[in-house]
């Protein structure tokens, strides 16, 4: 049994189960009590208080018989700690809930359904999840293979502040605590506290502009900062998109107004196509942000530099500048665009500092020119094309990136021409996967410590607070037990390794569940009291 786990009481359900048994086959066999407890060596007591237990039990006999067994006692255990995990941690119920099952369940009458009672097996729960945790971490990160990460930072509040920094391509999460500040001393602590023992390389990060982030990542770390697209996106729509929708919706109405009065629109036809054409020329400007900061063309595969991505985001912000000028926007449309051009710079050095990591890895593997032409011109474009593809939710959007990256790499099939054919299919396969590494490792926004941000506020939210002790475990069940749709975990794709099951490891750890409180006799008032 793992030293975390508590001792147990001298009989455990399981052992007191057993003995039950084997005492009901004592009595059928003639023997007394007396002389199956001296065997067996227990207290007459202890089988006794069972035995009332399960005769004063509130379920039909043939179950009160079933949960008498060790493997009645099995399933109920299960059953238990399965409700906490599931409503608890990864759902945003309180342990009320959990007691409330149990009366539901009629399960009451075999564990006990009060607060108390299972708060203590919640809290013991949650520190067994993240013991598991920790574990597991050291278990496994002494035997993971070396690998290159790109984090995804942030700062969130509930309201104490938190520190989130999660693997992009893993999703699996490295820093996730409360801090007292967020200066760059402080991240860089936590950053330096969530690699400690692991063979990692953190060869980028993602984030808002936030200052304690950014001199943590160029000072502490030695890296640019790639500043979070979604961000950049948000300064420019966040705040000159609602005026612009909302004179769209009044102008729309005075419309729908004026053609009940039966009234000639007249200008305001014109000043309503006017409001619309503003707001989709915005939009297409924002849009064209998300595809200039790609490295390869889209629709072609070709490499694109820092320079050229510039210059294109400088273009689409001077189109979102025109229509706030035109429109006669509020100062601070003006100074949401002026904030988004800071990005630009260090959003086309990432993509210039994506090429030259392409360029010194291809490089060095040595390659004949002729593979190594295919290799940048049509593999590496191609699996980027699929990688894109692979994020797109529009179901056109992907096809067409799908069939554009199959166009890139049909010539490299003809075994005449193409250089791939000289090469084993180990080798191909190999190269295949390198280069999936390599496409992998340019991360243009922080979704994913987003998205980990609104889970923690719907907890927050349902809980109103979250201690050290439960956050621990969230972070645990985010890290080991949340699937993708391939049905691996964070951690099995982080440490390239199965982890052990969270779940089956807290049936061995946790204590014995809680007995029911036994009935009281009721005694009838006296009726020198009525």
């Amino acid at each position: 049994m793992p030293a975390s786990c508590t001792p147990s009481p001298r009989h455990d359900r399981c052992e007191i189960a057993l003995l039950l048994t084997e005492r009901a086959q004592a009595l059928a066999q003639g023997q007394t009590e007396r002389a199956f407890c001296r065997e067996a060596g227990v207290a007459r007591s202890t089988l006794r208080t069972q035995v009332e237990r399960q005769a004063l039990a509130e379920a039909p006999p043939e179950v009160a018989a079933f949960f008498a067994t060790a493997a009645g006692q099995m399933v109920l255990r299960r059953i238990v700690v399965a409700a906490h995990v599931v409503m608890t941690l990864l759902g945003c119920c309180g342990i009320e809930l959990v007691c409330t099952f149990l009366r539901v369940s009629h399960l009451a009458a075999f564990v006990a359904p009060s607060f108390g009672a299972q708060h203590r097996l919640n809290l013991r729960l949650q520190q067994q999840v993240a013991a598991f945790g920790q574990a597991e971490r050291e278990r496994l990160g002494a035997a993971m293979p070396r690998k290159k990460l790109w984090l995804c930072e942030d700062e969130t509040f509930f309201p104490r502040m938190l520190l989130v920094a999660i693997d992009a391509l893993s999703g699996f999460l490295l820093v996730e605590r409360f801090a007292e500040r967020r200066d760059g001393a402080s991240w860089d602590q936590a950053v330096a506290d969530g690699l400690r023992g692991l063979p990692v390389e953190v060869v980028g990060v993602t984030s808002d502009l936030a200052k304690g982030i950014v001199r943590h990542v160029q000072t502490g770390l030695g890296l640019a900062q790639t500043p979070d697209l979604f961000h950049v996106e948000h300064d420019v729509l966040g705040v000159c998109g609602p005026p612009l929708a909302s004179r769209v919706r009044q102008l729309e109405q005075a419309a729908r107004d004026a053609t009940e009065a039966h009234d000639e629109p007249g200008a305001l036809g014109a000043a309503l196509a006017e409001a619309r054409e503003q707001h989709q020329a915005l939009l297409a400007a924002v849009e064209g942000l998300s595809e200039a900061t790609h490295p390869y063309e889209l629709t072609t595969g070709q490499a694109r530099r820092g320079e050229v991505v510039e210059a294109e985001l400088r273009e689409m912000l001077d189109e979102a500048q025109a229509v706030a000028d035109e429109a006669a926007l509020s100062p601070a449309s003006h100074k949401g665009i002026g904030k988004a051009r800071r990005a630009v710079a260090a959003m086309a050095a990432t993509v210039e500092a994506f090429h030259g990591r392409i360029d010194a890895e291809v490089q060095a593997l040595g390659l004949p020119a002729a593979l190594e032409a295919a290799l940048r011109e049509r593999v590496l474009p191609a699996l980027y094309l699929q990688a894109v593809a692979a994020r797109s939710r529009e179901s056109d959007r992907r096809q067409a990136l799908t069939d554009r990256a199959r166009r890139l790499m049909a010539p490299l099939s003809d075994e005449a021409t193409s250089p791939l054919m000289e090469l084993s299919e180990a080798a191909v396969a190999h190269l295949l996967e390198q280069g999936r590494g390599w496409v992998a490792l340019y991360v243009r926004a922080s979704s994913c410590v987003e998205g980990r941000n609104g889970q923690l506020s719907l907890r927050h939210h349902s809980l109103h607070t979250l201690g050290e002790t439960k956050l621990a475990a969230l972070t645990v069940m985010h890290n080991f037990w949340s699937q993708r749709d391939d049905g691996t975990t964070a951690a099995e794709r982080f440490f390239e390794q199965k982890p052990c099951d969270l779940f089956e490891w807290l049936l061995d750890v946790l204590p014995d569940l809680p007995w029911p409180a036994q009935k009281r006799p009721r005694v009838a008032p006296s009726p020198l009291l009525n």
